[in-house]
């Protein structure tokens, strides 16, 4: 079973069968709008059923075919979000979409990078990359170079699940980094007035540590502190399905 499993997501990396859900992130202020859509692999293997996506992620790590499930993410992504713009028009279609990669895959400037940039700036369709906290640990000066020539050739880069215990808070500031976004665990209840102190607390911290994070966003999921305004629009997103 388990190698037939291997087999079905090594098939579906190299034989371009993996398929894309999209998840919104909205303003909850003025109209509502989307402002991203959050791009996630999927797989459905005959006779098994939906494959997780830390299944599939974990499979292509070891096969050394990340860059083929990213480089199918984006592909699929960027013909969506063509086709969305050519159906409602730019304004209501959002900025463009994130997608995750793996620190690994940020290391050293690769085809799959370029590709993004490239149709990017053809497409005029925004790309923001998304890494995870544990990723940091993981960070060097390739790293850093790497993140600094996208953010150059216009895209945005974002850390995801930031409070799940596996980097310290200094090394946010070590890495270029448009968006943070809490993981849920400090985010689930903010009712609770300790939960809230906290995330006040660390929206504050953030502020006066790094002047390039001023706008903050608030979610289901997640506390994000953008790169903004500083008016602080309150905005939110609405987890439909695990992410890769």
């Amino acid at each position: 079973m388990v190698d037939h499993v291997a087999h079905a997501i090594r098939d579906a990396l190299v034989g371009e069968g993996i398929s894309v859900v999209f998840q919104p992130i909205c303003d909850l202020h003025g109209d509502h709008a989307v402002v991203w859509w959050e791009a996630l692999a999927r797989l459905e293997v005959p006779g098994i059923g939906s494959m997780e996506p830390a299944h599939i992620v974990r499979t292509a790590r070891r096969l050394g075919l990340l860059d083929h499930l990213t480089q199918q993410v984006a592909d699929q992504s960027f013909a969506t979000m063509a086709e969305l713009v050519a159906t409602v028009g730019a304004l209501r279609a959002g900025r463009g979409f994130t997608v995750n990669l793996e620190a690994s895959q940020l290391a050293t400037w690769t085809p799959v990078l370029e590709s993004l940039v490239e149709r990017s700036r053809e497409t005029g369709i925004e790309v923001m990359v998304e890494i995870t906290e544990r990723d940091l640990n993981a960070w060097t000066p390739g790293h850093a170079a790497v993140s600094e020539r996208l953010k150059e050739a216009g895209l945005s880069l974002a850390i995801d699940d930031f409070g799940t215990g596996y980097a310290a808070l200094g090394s946010l500031f070590h890495v270029p980094v448009d968006t943070i976004k809490i993981d849920r665990a400090l985010a689930s209840s903010l009712e609770d007035p300790r939960q809230r102190l906290l995330l006040q607390r660390l929206d504050a911290l953030l502020r006066a540590d790094c002047s390039r994070l001023r706008r903050r966003q608030f979610g289901q999921r997640a506390v994000q502190v953008l790169r903004g305004d500083a008016h602080g629009r309150v905005d939110a997103r609405g987890r439909v399905a695990p992410g890769r």
